[in-house]
């Protein structure tokens, strides 16, 4: 949930590196800005925007109170309307108390709270999936935040077809930057290099 921690150009550079690995990512309230810590890096890895200034100062105090708008397997175990009893704020954008399309850049929401206060976003990608969950579940949640964390971080293992389709893209991806084996290719030049 954000940790006071100000992510380098360079950290950034190896979150997007990760996710573009095939690596899945879940973030969660306060990961964009918190008091002088500004993350929006980091947004556009989520599918949300980057450009947009994000609260700092004060969260906005919401009931916890979420529903589905879009079923998904994020959602597994979970009725479709819940109460989180995680920290009952929300990260949003400054100057607005709730969050829109016009905040996304690629991410769907698919789940609200208080008329979008709150949200659960999911960005899918070919490489990997990104949950941002606007409140913070984590904090002290009970069984349905839990339940809503493990089916954040357990999504890509959903239907086999959408598993071996993630791993035959992430061999492609292996496969497209990997040297040349072929007899005088890349990695035969690289191997004949005098080393210095």
């Amino acid at each position: 949930a954000g940790g006071r921690l100000q992510f380098t150009d360079e950290e950034i550079a190896a979150v997007q590196r990760y996710v573009h690995e095939g690596h899945d990512l879940v973030g969660t309230y306060l990961v964009f800005a918190w008091g002088i810590v500004d993350n929006r890096k980091l947004a556009p890895i989520f599918g949300l925007r980057g450009d947009l200034v994000y609260e700092t100062r004060q969260a906005l105090n919401i009931s916890n109170r979420f529903a589905i708008l879009e079923p998904s397997p994020l959602f597994r175990g979970l009725p479709s309307i819940w109460t989180s009893e995680g920290y009952p704020s929300t990260q949003s954008v400054a100057g607005f108390p709730m969050w829109n399309t016009f905040d996304l850049a690629g991410a769907r929401i698919l789940a609200q709270c208080d008329e979008y206060a709150a949200v659960v976003t999911l960005l899918e990608t070919p490489t990997y999936h990104a949950v941002y969950i606007s409140n913070m579940p984590e904090y002290y949640g009970t069984a349905v935040d839990k339940q809503l964390l493990y089916d954040a971080i357990t999504l890509p293992a959903e239907g086999a077809s959408s598993l071996w389709q993630r791993l035959w893209n992430r061999l492609r991806i292996f496969a497209a930057t990997a040297p040349d084996p072929t007899p005088g290719g890349e990695a035969e030049a690289v191997k004949s290099s005098p080393r210095d």
